[in-house]
């Protein structure tokens, strides 16, 4: 019962937060490099519309680190 009350609380705060915001695309650059879930699944359950714009905010993401 907890863990669906935890849950529950995870997903209202991601449908709260911007598609592209920081947080959630971290999440996304760290569920992409440690399991074998696609983007698509990614987007999903994270709240980040489609796939390609996941594809595009990590990709933006990544040119942060780089400077």
């Amino acid at each position: 019962m907890v863990d669906t009350i935890q849950t529950d609380g995870i997903e209202r705060s991601l449908e709260q937060r911007r598609k592209g915001d920081f947080g959630k695309v971290r999440i996304a650059q760290r569920l992409r490099r440690e399991t074998t879930m696609t983007l698509g699944w990614i987007a999903e359950r994270l709240r980040m519309g489609m796939k390609t714009h996941l594809r595009h905010s990590i990709y933006r993401d990544s040119g942060r680190k780089r400077r």
